[in-house]
């Protein structure tokens, strides 16, 4: 968060749940183009988003990699949702070979307000009878998938796991027309736009790595 990341100190991996360890299904794609939201603030880390669009399409397959696409709706407070990514397993611990997911519950402002940076365009989510299933470091920029659509992004928390705490993610819904509006290309791709993959993580096959 200390710096804007150029296209060229990233990479994207695709079709392989295992994030030291390629195979054949695994794709590594290089980034075109990197589009910060412009009014991002690193101390209140509000407007937590950004777009990538790739040089080469992921292949998709359905199995190893898929589009998950964005929602058309706002969150559901108590829906059930899962976060996804390699973030360490607990606060400053080790990071996974394979990817981790847990399942959260989108839950009220009023509760996420509780947290002084909490603002518009972000939600919080947490499982209430069992506090040490969050998200953790390493997650941040995974998806939050709510009934079939990236409905977050991971940001940020009070430490992880902690009692009386809850995940902050940016809500995707939030900033839908501007991530329209930043799309690379109009074409489609399996029905669903193909900026889609700019933030829509393929399932158990989506990674990012930072040089």
């Amino acid at each position: 968060r200390n710096k804007v990341m150029r296209p060229s100190q990233l990479r994207i991996f695709a079709g392989t749940s295992r994030r030291l360890f390629r195979s054949d299904d695994t794709q590594e794609l290089l980034v075109k183009k990197l589009i910060t939201h412009p009014k991002f603030s690193h101390s209140s880390l509000t407007n937590d988003v950004a777009v990538i669009t790739l040089k080469t399409k992921v292949k998709i397959d359905g199995i190893t990699a898929d589009v998950i696409p964005i929602p058309n709706k706002e969150p559901t407070i108590g829906a059930k949702c899962t976060v996804i990514g390699w973030g360490t397993v607990i606060q400053f611990g080790p990071t996974p070979d394979e990817v981790l997911n847990a399942d959260v519950y989108i839950q009220p402002y009023a509760i996420c307000k509780q947290d002084t940076l909490f603002t518009k365009g972000m939600l919080c989510a947490a499982d209430i009878n069992d506090y040490e299933v969050d998200s953790c470091q390493g997650d941040s920029g995974g998806p939050l998938i709510c009934d079939g659509f990236v409905t977050g992004i991971v940001s940020f928390g009070i430490g992880c796991g902690e009692r009386g705490s809850y995940g902050v993610y940016s809500d995707v819904y939030y900033y839908r027309n501007w991530i329209n509006n930043n799309r690379a290309t109009q074409q489609k791709l399996n029905g669903l736009p193909a900026f889609a993959l700019a933030i829509a993580i393929a399932l158990r096959a989506f990674r990012i790595q930072y040089f």
